[in-house]
């Protein structure tokens, strides 16, 4: 769970920045740049985040997970600073910037629940094991 949580956080602060913005008729082919690579590296995030099963598979990617946020992030910012100077960012960026911002923060909580129901169920298995092992010590005794 201490591992995810800077990636909640991460999600968390790209998904508040891609909320609030309005209609612009023509955006510059820069802006559009940026926005297209946040979608395109979002999906590539929620793909790597939908092959989590286990905490070893949040191991095998947590890296590879960690650039692809880390480059949202870097997208995200400079949307920001060239749509201070254009007015807002088109709804049609928009809007599917929050929808790729929320699915990304869905699937990392969703991975975040999955892996620690898991991580309690194997401490709950091994606490039987070890008991049923104590056990079994004790009888031949």
């Amino acid at each position: 769970m201490a591992r995810r949580l800077p990636h909640l956080v991460l999600v968390g602060s790209l998904l508040l920045g891609a909320s609030g913005c309005e209609q612009k008729p023509e955006i510059p082919m820069s802006l559009q740049l940026h926005a297209e690579g946040y979608l395109s590296t979002s999906e590539r995030a929620i793909t790597m985040l939908r092959t989590i099963q286990t905490m070893d598979d949040w191991i095998r990617v947590e890296d590879e997970l960690d650039l692809a946020l880390r480059e949202m992030e870097r997208h995200m910012r400079q949307i920001r600073a060239r749509d201070d100077k254009i007015d807002r960012l088109s709804t049609t960026y928009e809007g599917r910037i929050e929808e790729a911002a929320k699915a990304v923060l869905a699937e990392m909580f969703r991975i975040n629940d999955d892996l620690d129901l898991r991580e309690q169920i194997l401490a709950r298995e091994r606490e039987q094991e070890s008991h049923f092992r104590n056990n079994a010590r004790g009888s031949r005794r």
